[in-house]
């Protein structure tokens, strides 16, 4: 991935910009929003999705970067983590999503550039995340010349 060469947006054009933590009710809305709707289908209470966006940005070394309109309303996130591994320094994505609304124009694609962008900046050696092995997202993720690895695989057990 090639890291976005300017901040700036035209009108009609979504505006990045950093996310803080004033941002968490927005940010947890917009994840209600985007996680509801097909692929993921997800019903996300709304004290639990900004418990979730508060205890991203409350980490140590977290990232968040925001998409609005010309009006300032959230149009999509993106929440990551850099860590320290056995494979150098790297930056995890923890969410990213945008309102259905705004889904297909280059939004998304403009987030993980950004974070690209950060990445590099803070000297990470690699992105990762998880998400479904299938399908549309799968697609956008290969789009952006992220690979699946084919050493690992996403492991969980349900308690309740």
């Amino acid at each position: 991935m090639t890291p976005p060469s300017s901040a700036a947006s035209s009108a009609g054009t979504p505006r990045l910009r950093p996310g803080v933590p004033e941002d968490a009710p927005e940010i947890a809305a917009a994840l209600r929003s985007a996680l509801a709707a097909p692929p993921w289908n997800e019903d996300w209470p709304e004290a639990r999705a900004l418990d979730r966006v508060r205890e991203i940005l409350g980490m140590p070394r977290a990232y968040a970067a925001v998409a609005e309109d010309g009006n300032g309303a959230m149009l999509g996130y993106l929440l990551a983590v850099a860590q320290s591994s056995a494979a150098g320094f790297q930056m995890r994505v923890e969410e990213i999503g945008v309102v259905p609304m705004a889904q297909r124009r280059g939004i998304g694609t403009a987030l993980m550039r950004r974070l690209v962008e950060e990445s590099y900046r803070m000297g990470a050696d690699c992105i990762w995340l998880a998400s479904a092995a299938d399908g549309p997202q799968a697609a956008f993720y290969a789009s952006l010349g992220l690979t699946r690895n084919p050493r690992g695989a996403l492991y969980g057990a349900m308690l309740r």
